[in-house]
């Protein structure tokens, strides 16, 4: 494994720990220097872009790491539902969201382009014929 993503794969567990985006810095750059113990060790230039790139990214999305799910979101966690319960509500919910996102986008798209087919929807909306033609009356 190279050292970008050694220290890339590092910095999604550690991120999280750190308030302070210059500490968050700094601690990335230790973990390169750390890392970059090749027989020909890279520039000091090249770890320090490479350090630059690791430490913006991982900064921004720092929230957006673990399994990728929104665990809580319906404060069920207190709650006395079993998990096969718990997960019913949430595929429920889940699928809620989604069909109102799709209605959506299809009529904010209807907005834009009011003369276009339910075909040429499907073409700006990067969404299939059959959904656009699903919620054609639902979207107005």
């Amino acid at each position: 494994m190279d050292l970008f993503d050694r220290m890339r794969m590092d910095s999604y567990r550690m991120v999280r720990a750190y308030e302070d985006r210059i500490a968050w810095s700094s601690a990335v750059e230790e973990l390169a220097n750390k890392y970059n113990n090749y027989t020909v060790p890279l520039p000091y230039s090249e770890v320090r872009s490479l350090v630059k790139s690791v430490t913006d990214w991982t900064w921004e999305h720092r929230d957006n790491f673990g399994d990728g799910k929104r665990r809580g979101v319906m404060n069920l966690s207190g709650s006395s539902l079993k998990l096969r319960e718990k997960q019913s509500l949430g595929a429920a919910r889940t699928h809620k969201v989604r069909r109102e996102t799709t209605r959506n986008v299809i009529r904010r798209a209807r907005e834009d382009h009011p003369e276009a087919s339910q075909n040429e929807l499907a073409y700006i909306t990067n969404l299939s014929r059959r959904t656009v033609q699903r919620y054609w009356s639902s979207s107005l």
